[in-house]
């Protein structure tokens, strides 16, 4: 066959019997030629030049020779082809991982800069002293980023399509939650900061509310990156327990930054009365409600995502 034969005979043929190990390579080229994305599985000598030229080459771990292991991308430790489904599934899994965290830090990060500009921009103090953002960054952010990493499967890794593999890691859809995302979140810290200085508040305790409304909606914006679709309350505390003890941390520690002198004294910040905090968290839930909503008209376009 030409190089143009074998292409059309990939498009409709299941299987190719007693092929040379030539073969396998010419058929692992053709179908990469027609844009899909190949997997080779062997466990022979002969299988190596088809293992390295696939985009993903798998040799069986048990009955597979060295060479074989040597030339592959992954090896399948106990010679199961259902094993390879569960490593796409894995995969999936921790794109979709990555997906959410970037998307945390990156909407949080973008609100905090929003909020540094437009104060400078309109004359008003800055919001935010320069250990209180370290605080953020560092102990806020640093308490339940790693825990949403821990996100479990949602149990509709393998109906997605696959990712094209030049797919950038931050997708159109997701970029596009990152805006309304970070001009929530910067909304409510730089809103109270405008009326408290126009209100002639007390500096400090203007700056500290900015602090905790910033904190606030962070943790509100963390249940809105725990699925795409979902809603932040879907899958429950035990799904993922680190999730909560992590919040539960962060919440702890903000206490402490604010109600403990020592504390408060390091970063700049006074007591706030409750029914002050009571307002705080209440606007901030505000970055919840409205992802909510999004994830909520999504379902409602998608029977297919209404059902999961």
């Amino acid at each position: 066959m030409s190089a143009a034969e074998r292409e059309r005979a990939c498009e409709r043929t299941r299987v190719f019997a007693r092929v040379q190990p030539e073969h396998k390579l010419r058929l692992v080229e053709a179908l990469q030629r027609r844009g899909e994305v190949v997997a080779m599985t062997g466990d022979g000598v002969n299988d190596a030049p088809a293992l390295v030229a696939a985009d993903v080459g798998v040799a069986m771990g048990r009955g597979g020779t060295e060479v074989a292991r040597q030339a592959a991308d992954m090896v399948v430790t106990d010679d199961n082809f259902r094993t390879i489904v569960h490593a796409v599934e894995e995969g999936r899994l921790v794109h979709r991982t990555l997906e959410q965290v970037l998307l945390l830090l990156l909407s949080t990060l973008v609100a905090e800069v929003l909020v540094l500009v437009a104060a400078l921009v309109f004359g008003q103090p800055l919001p935010l002293a320069a250990v209180q953002i370290l605080w953020h960054n560092v102990v806020t952010e640093g308490a339940v980023t790693f825990n949403l990493s821990l996100e479990p499967p949602e149990g509709d890794e393998m109906r997605a399509a696959p990712m094209p593999p030049r797919a950038p890691l931050l997708p159109r859809a997701l970029r596009r939650r990152r805006g309304p995302m970070s001009l929530a979140i910067a909304a409510v810290p730089g809103g109270g900061l405008a009326w408290g200085t126009a209100a002639g508040r007390d500096a400090a305790e203007v700056r500290t509310g900015a602090f905790l409304a910033r904190t606030v909606c962070d943790w509100f914006n963390l249940l809105n990156c725990r699925s795409a679709t979902r809603s932040g309350f879907a899958r429950g505390q035990a799904s993922n327990r680190w999730l909560f003890i992590g919040l539960g941390v962060s919440v702890a520690l903000q206490l402490c930054v604010m109600y403990v002198p020592l504390f408060a004294g390091w970063f700049h910040a006074v007591p706030l009365p409750l029914e002050q905090v009571a307002t705080i968290v209440a606007l901030a839930s505000g970055v919840l409600w409205i992802e909510e909503a999004r994830k909520f008209l999504a379902r409602r376009r998608s029977p297919t995502l209404a059902a999961r």
